[in-house]
């Protein structure tokens, strides 16, 4: 187990779809790893970079409503042995954004059993020009020189599809620095109309289009949240729009 010397790992339980976990731990299985030690070394990237795309937490009552999500799946326990310190960063990540940890451990246990055709459809939809995006933005850099030597690949399975996203976001949303109410620190967001979310990212997009089920998301804005109010504003508010548009 990768933790640090005399620490003993510690054991979580996560509830995940059954389907997910069984497809992961095949891939993981072909490819001669040992799930623990794998999410080990993964967690500690994308602990990161989940608290860095969750730029603005979740509402109570969008955490409710992907709570609720979790628990209408068929999912499976799954105990873990991860590094003490690193449950302690993801419950704290988590608590502080209102993230549901089980969904959390799901969007990644499914991201990294997915094929390259369903990233590229729940990501990307379904473009692939982000795989040339990374491409010009990268080559020669030291992040391809792993792909040269024997045992010095490093293990960061998503780094290249975050920084597709972020090129993506860049050239087709509408993106500002906003700063939350009561406080003075700018974030950046993607503007839509009079509202904000969080910027585009692996752990932001929505995917409950593609599964019926939120309980895969991170990050839901209210107006995502079928049992709000401001859903039922943001529906209004695209079905007039819709309706212009064909009158026009």
């Amino acid at each position: 187990m990768d933790t640090k010397q005399g620490k003993q790992p510690q054991k979580i339980s996560v509830k995940i779809s059954r389907r997910i976990v069984e497809s992961l731990d095949n891939k993981l299985e072909a490819n001669c790893l040992r799930r623990d030690a794998y999410l080990n070394r993964v967690l500690q990237i994308e602990t990161a970079n989940l608290d860095l795309e969750v730029s603005m937490p979740n509402s109570q009552a969008a955490r409710d409503y992907v709570a609720k999500g979790v628990a209408q799946m068929k999912s499976k326990p799954v105990s873990l042995a991860l590094d003490p310190d690193l449950v302690a960063r993801v419950n704290e990540v988590c608590e502080r954004k209102r993230i549901v940890r089980d969904a959390f451990f799901n969007r990644l246990f499914l991201l990294l059993a997915a094929s390259p055709a369903q990233i590229d459809d729940w990501l990307f939809g379904g473009e692939k020009h982000w795989l040339r995006d990374v491409w010009e933005r990268y080559k020669g850099q030291s992040n391809f020189q792993d792909d040269f030597y024997p045992l010095w690949r490093s293990i960061d399975p998503f780094w290249a599809i975050h920084e597709g996203m972020e090129v993506q976001a860049k050239l087709c949303h509408q993106l500002e620095d906003w700063v939350p109410p009561g406080s003075e620190k700018p974030i950046r967001v993607e503007r839509i109309g009079n509202m904000v979310r969080p910027v585009p990212g692996v752990y932001t997009v929505n995917l409950e289009p593609f599964f019926s089920n939120p309980g895969l998301n991170c990050h839901m804005t209210d107006w995502e949240v079928a049992t709000t109010d401001a859903h039922k504003v943001y529906t209004r508010e695209q079905e007039e729009l819709s309706q212009l548009m064909k009158d026009i």
